[in-house]
């Protein structure tokens, strides 16, 4: 059992697994005994953060998504060659989940788009030539494989499979889709699990009406409704107020946009109050204020896009961008008890590989670095009494927590 990891493929000749490792490290495992071998560790994209696929080819050669492209890997390991640079023109962002075809010549690969990633909707299916290196979109879907029959499997954003004839040599669409009499299971930021054997079984996970609600839990770990209007297709990074007496959350519903709703815990119902850009979460409440934090792609920044903001909650001041002093995209962040210290982490796809730095905004033109290593450092918290910072990094290979003294880190 590898914790964190996804998206493992079996070798052509079957003696090995290939997977992706959190945060953006490929591996490959041999099935006859041993220890995992790094493949790739820079330039794929996030397991946690529109990233993920990678797919053996019959060419012995890994492919997998990275961030300048779809990547071909060798599992020996090597610099990663981009086989299918992002096409800017179109606005792509990533090329999810390649899968590819007989000979090796092309992969299918999910496109999402740089104007709205976390919307299904917009997502695309694209054949890519290996010769040319460019991606031609062909449906409208979320995910496909390719089944010896002549046909491509592709689900829709509704988690619907269709099935639609194909030529691996053209890589066109040859007849029109057909639907599949069942459904992936799908989610805000989830493409869906399918799978092909050889034979032609269809593997995948079923589909089913699911929501996420907001819930207290005691120390039991009994659980209860926050509130009945709490609840939708996602539900993350609540956030209490000081005071106990309201919450933010981002919520997304079946686009997979997220925003943030304030709920007072009153009885009132809640109120919408984030309305720009596809993703607003990771909110914390500056203490003595009524000041929110968050992190969205509101400024449309393109690949690294997400940015701290801060919301006033009173309605004046609106929206302000706090200048934290380093060019790098934002991954989240939290407030000392005294309201005067925002601490933040950078994205793990940034130099630096998710760094934890502190500024008094207002005060401070340069952030103190507080844990800035080559290993992902995560989830900054600092504590009740202001003295100690608490956060996960994987220094050790694995994810764990460690504290040190603040704000002399």
């Amino acid at each position: 059992t590898l914790g964190g990891a996804c998206c493992s493929v079996f070798s052509p000749g079957g003696d090995s697994v290939a997977y992706l490792a959190p945060p953006h490290t490929l591996q490959v495992l041999p099935l006859t005994g041993g220890f995992p071998a790094t493949a790739a560790d820079s330039g794929l994209t996030s397991v946690s953060d529109l990233g993920g696929g990678v797919d053996w080819g019959s060419d012995g050669m890994l492919y997998v998504s990275g961030q300048k492209g779809l990547l071909r890997v060798s599992p020996r390991g090597g610099t990663p060659e981009v086989v299918a640079p992002l096409d800017a023109q179109r606005g792509d962002l990533r090329y999810m989940w390649p899968a590819v075809l007989p000979g090796a010549r092309g992969a299918l690969v999910s496109v999402v788009p740089a104007s709205n990633p976390t919307s299904q909707d917009a997502v695309a299916i694209g054949a890519v030539d290996f010769r040319t290196g460019k991606v031609s979109l062909i449906l409208q879907g979320t995910r496909a494989i390719y089944a010896p029959t002549g046909d491509v499997i592709f689900s829709k954003a509704n988690g619907v499979l269709w099935a639609v004839p194909f030529d691996a040599k053209s890589l066109t669409t040859t007849g029109p889709a057909r639907e599949l009499a069942d459904t992936l299971a799908t989610g805000a930021l989830a493409f869906g699990d399918l799978s092909l054997s050889p034979g032609g079984t269809l593997a995948y996970v079923k589909g089913v009406v699911q929501s996420y609600r907001l819930v207290w839990v005691n120390r039991n770990g009994d659980a209860t409704p926050v509130a009945s209007d709490l609840v939708d297709d996602g539900v993350d990074s609540p956030a209490l107020s000081p005071d106990g007496k309201r919450i933010v959350v981002a919520m997304a519903g079946p686009d997979g946009k997220f925003s943030l709703w304030m709920k007072a815990l009153d009885g009132s119902p809640k109120v919408r109050v984030t309305f720009d850009g596809t993703t607003n979460w990771r909110s914390a409440w500056r203490p003595g204020t009524n000041q929110v934090s968050y992190v969205s792609d509101r400024a449309k920044l393109g690949a690294t896009s997400l940015r701290l903001f801060l919301l006033n909650l009173t309605g004046q001041g609106g929206i302000t961008q706090p200048d934290l002093h380093d060019p790098r995209a934002v991954g989240g962040a939290s407030w000392s008890p005294d309201g005067k210290w925002l601490v933040f982490r950078t994205d793990n796809q940034e130099p630096g590989n998710g760094d934890i730095l502190a500024i008094r905004p207002g005060v401070d033109t340069v952030p103190r670095a507080l844990v800035a290593t080559p290993a992902e450092e995560l989830l900054p918290e600092i504590s009740p009494d202001g003295r100690w910072i608490a956060y996960s990094s994987d220094v050790s290979g694995r994810r764990e927590i460690y504290v040190r003294a603040f704000p002399d880190a």
